[in-house]
């Protein structure tokens, strides 16, 4: 087996093949590059497993709900989601959602207002819409843009004049960092998407796993496939595996990493399980 472990995460232990929650990552694990193709085929591997393994598999993603409903329903996914980086995890798509512990339903709103805050002396235009078209426009000489869906995390962009500007990407990250408040706000950047991504570090998504399992799958083991996230040190309840495409600091701390790019990577995982 290709192990990548730390030496502190737990080895998955022997299991029936139904004691094992999947939860996928969506951004760099369900899509991109790596998985234009065979996405049908994947779809049928995971409905051969419901039915042969009554295996669950759901998603674990910083995205809202609404943004991975499409996602689930095309992959045929049958378990829960744990959305916006952990602030609320739900049953199926259309179910009530349970918020996590102190999760903040008006960051965005506030994240917004430190953002006209910053940016009144830079004549950036900052706007909150969905509609990324308008990241294209090059008649704004700087655009912020915070989108509309988001409520417990948000996600800004920041264009000049219609391009990514590492550059202002970075400035704005530096001023908003300077100014959270204590460990509030959890702040990522990806400066060469020109993308800032901002959650509220107190809900993050190991903490709602864990209270999912205990409200509704006590006897599963919650396997985690992902590109990157920075696994807890101590968790009993989940096991860490990675995609080929991955960081290659999330590989060090995996429990398994697969061999194989795309969606024949995670097959690659599943069947390492049941």
């Amino acid at each position: 087996m290709n192990h990548r472990s730390n030496g502190k995460l737990p080895p998955a232990p022997k299991r029936a093949s139904n004691n094992f929650l999947f939860l996928f990552d969506v951004d760099g694990t369900l899509i991109g590059p790596d998985y234009l193709r065979g996405r049908g085929d994947f779809s049928r591997f995971i409905k051969n497993k419901i039915i042969g393994n009554q295996a669950i598999f759901g998603l674990n993603t910083s995205r809202p709900r609404s943004e991975v409903k499409a996602v689930f329903d095309e992959l045929g996914l049958n378990g829960p989601i744990i959305a916006e980086s952990g602030a609320y995890f739900l049953r199926k798509p259309g179910s009530k959602i349970n918020l996590s512990p102190q999760a903040d339903g008006h960051l965005r709103q506030h994240i917004v207002a430190v953002i006209k805050e910053i940016a009144k002396d830079h004549g950036a235009v900052i706007m909150v819409t969905d509609n990324k078209k308008k990241l294209e426009d090059p008649s704004i000489p700087i655009l912020i843009l915070v989108t509309k869906s988001r409520h417990f995390s948000a996600s800004v962009y920041v264009r000049h004049r219609g391009k990514i500007s590492s550059y202002h990407t970075n400035k704005l990250f530096n001023q908003l960092s300077r100014l959270k408040v204590g460990n509030h706000w959890l702040i990522g950047k990806i400066a060469d998407r020109g993308k800032i991504t901002i959650s509220n570090s107190r809900s993050n998504k190991f903490r709602a796993t864990e209270l999912l399992i205990k409200t509704w799958f006590p006897d599963k083991l919650a396997v985690m496939i992902s590109d990157e996230e920075e696994p807890p040190v101590k968790t009993k309840k989940m096991v860490f595996c990675s995609v080929k495409n991955a960081t290659k600091e999330y590989k060090k701390r995996c429990y398994y990493v697969a061999r194989y790019p795309g969606f024949l990577g995670l097959k690659e995982i599943i069947n390492k399980f049941i």
